[in-house]
């Protein structure tokens, strides 16, 4: 942004202040004391330390602006603008300070400043943290700490080039432009903060006696006007805060997975975050309430804030990655291909079809205890209640739906199944692998004689006597199916009356 676009007023002077004063019960953060903001800032890693003092001292010097000033007395400072009285009949103010230039510099500039008036209570969104966080970074001494060690003398001549730099630039017409820029940018992300909170938590609050949908139908008619402000300033001035404010937040955090991953849980868990990263996820917060609202005001798909910041992310690797070239708002099957990389999904992937107990309760023995894979018996009941071939081609549609690959393995003389398979192939409502036994899974995989020892293995653990042996053989003679083969099994030995193929699928 240019340093005449920085000058330039983003939200009316006095808006903000106004939509403060008349309609405070929609914004969903709480607003916070000069001490509050103070905590609020060290608790989320910022190096100076921001106490009760610190802040009021910055809002006096006019580089840190409050979002509503409450006052039991009149105020008479340029930049304050009244705008109503609130219900204990103290003066409202919008606060549009512009602080004039020291040429000299801003050193010693808070050097005995008064306490502010007891009845004067100043108010912050948390959104203002992005001020003091660019505060804090050129504030920052920037001195290794082993510098000390290595040489005292040089230590003082680094500070002294450290001072005399800041004056110098805090002296030039530039330093007042980007804190004018910060506060401008902080105000539209808190004047937008209503209209994007439920999408970004997931939560909404309302006022005592206000309900759900009267609360939505107050914070449309807000946004009503807040998009003529957002029209005004042009979606590339938008898209240029929304870089300056994911460059901010990976300054202090350069873990952008663990950014996007903690931007996936629900509820308002990522607001809670302390140190540098909770500072990092308030300014994420701000970008990506400025993109839900332009996109919704201009009618374009803007980048997500992963793809802000430091460095360049190809326009199709999303969508090459994970099937979406979103991933915050490109739905629960984007979200867990992201996550999958990490291997923090555990949901299904794979869902394999078999029929019959032998193929389900030797495949089950091998990737039972593999939760991305689930079996699927097709002789089972959940499929021939509707209906073999419609169920079947259903579990197909609902697989390609949420993303799970469908391998299926059956026999080839199973004209339903199959003549169901064809049809979900020519509809495209299959994504997978197929394979068709032929022979059935049992003899693709073992001899006769060998299934005949399998078989007999059993008899003797279920106490058979060793002359059975040739009854088991002269009753299997010559099958060709694991079913035609259990059948005769159980009917030549009275001990193998249990035996199924899915016991016999396990134990070969």
């Amino acid at each position: 942004m240019s340093n005449q676009q920085s000058s330039m007023n983003l939200i009316p002077p006095g808006q903000l202040g106004l939509w403060l004063a008349q309609r405070s019960e929609i914004w969903q953060m709480k607003f916070l004391s000069d001490r509050d903001l103070g905590s609020f800032a060290h608790r989320r890693g910022l190096r100076v330390s921001f106490g009760f003092d610190d802040v009021q001292r910055l809002w006096q010097l006019g580089l840190l602006r409050a979002d509503l000033v409450a006052s039991t007395r009149k105020l008479r400072l340029a930049g304050l603008i009244e705008v109503g009285l609130d219900d204990r009949g103290r003066h409202l103010y919008a606060d549009e300070r512009r602080p004039r230039r020291r040429r000299k510099g801003w050193g010693e500039s808070a050097h005995n400043l008064k306490p502010i008036h007891p009845g004067v209570e100043l108010l912050f969104h948390p959104f203002r943290y992005y001020v003091l966080y660019h505060i804090d970074r050129v504030l920052r001494l920037g001195i290794q700490p082993m510098q000390m060690l290595l040489s005292v003398d040089g230590y003082r001549k680094l500070l002294d080039m450290i001072v005399s730099h800041f004056q110098r630039w805090s002296g030039d017409p530039q330093f007042l432009e980007l804190v004018s820029k910060w506060n401008e940018t902080t105000a539209l992300c808190v004047a937008t903060e209503p209209c994007a909170y439920e999408r970004v938590f997931g939560v909404l609050r309302t006022s005592l006696g206000v309900g759900f949908d009267e609360q939505r139908k107050r914070i449309r008619n807000h946004f009503e006007e807040l998009s003529e402000i957002y029209r005004r300033i042009g979606i590339k001035v938008i898209e240029d805060l929304r870089q300056d404010l994911c460059i901010g937040a990976e300054s202090l955090d350069s873990n952008k997975d663990v950014h996007t991953i903690l931007r996936l849980t629900t509820g308002q868990y990522r607001e809670k975050l302390k140190g540098r990263l909770g500072g990092c996820m308030q300014l994420l917060t701000m970008a990506e309430a400025l993109r839900l609202a332009a996109e919704e005001i201009f009618g374009e798909r803007l980048r997500e804030e992963d793809e802000l910041g430091f460095g360049w992310t190809p326009p199709s690797m999303k969508k090459d990655l994970y099937g979406s070239p979103r991933i915050l708002d490109g739905g629960r099957k984007a979200v867990n291909e992201y996550l999958r990389r990490f291997g923090l999904d555990y949901g299904v992937r794979i869902r394999w079809y078999v029929e019959g107990h032998t193929e389900y309760g030797a495949l089950d023995s091998i990737v039972g205890r593999y939760t991305a894979i689930q079996l699927v018996n097709l002789k089972g009941n959940v499929i021939e209640k509707k209906g073999k071939g419609v169920a079947f081609r259903d579990s197909l549609r609902n697989d390609l739906k949420a993303g799970i690959y469908s391998f299926v393995s059956i026999d080839k003389g199973t004209d339903e199944y199959v003549r169901a398979l064809r049809r979900s192939a020519e509809d495209d409502e299959i994504c997978g692998l197929v394979y068709l036994n032929e022979p059935d899974i049992e003899f693709a995989n073992f001899t006769l004689s060998e299934l005949e020892e399998i078989i007999w293995k059993i008899a003797l653990e279920n106490g058979a006597d060793k002359p059975a042996r040739a009854s088991l053989r002269s009753a299997i003679n010559g099958v060709k199916s694991g079913d035609e083969l259990v059948a005769r099994a159980r009917k030549s030995i009275p001990e193998l009356q249990h035996l199924s193929k899915a016991f016999l699928g396990a134990r070969g």
